[in-house]
């Protein structure tokens, strides 16, 4: 849930990177911007965020 399809695994000169499924929406460092969250929208963002990393652990997926 709430992951996005990672397309490939590159890396061109040293630099590696990943192509990911693009995803329309507002990005964090934007909501972060335009001031403090209420807390609705902290568990609205905060809820889906936290179930998407605990699928990831649970699929042997470590994010740094």
């Amino acid at each position: 849930p709430n992951i996005v399809t990672i397309h490939s695994v590159e890396e061109v000169e040293g630099i590696h990177f990943l192509t990911m499924e693009l995803v329309d929406g507002v990005g964090l460092e934007a909501l972060i911007a335009r001031g403090p969250f209420d807390l609705r929208q902290f568990f609205d963002l905060a809820v889906p965020l936290a179930d998407a990393l605990a699928s990831a652990h649970e699929n042997g997926v470590v994010h740094r």
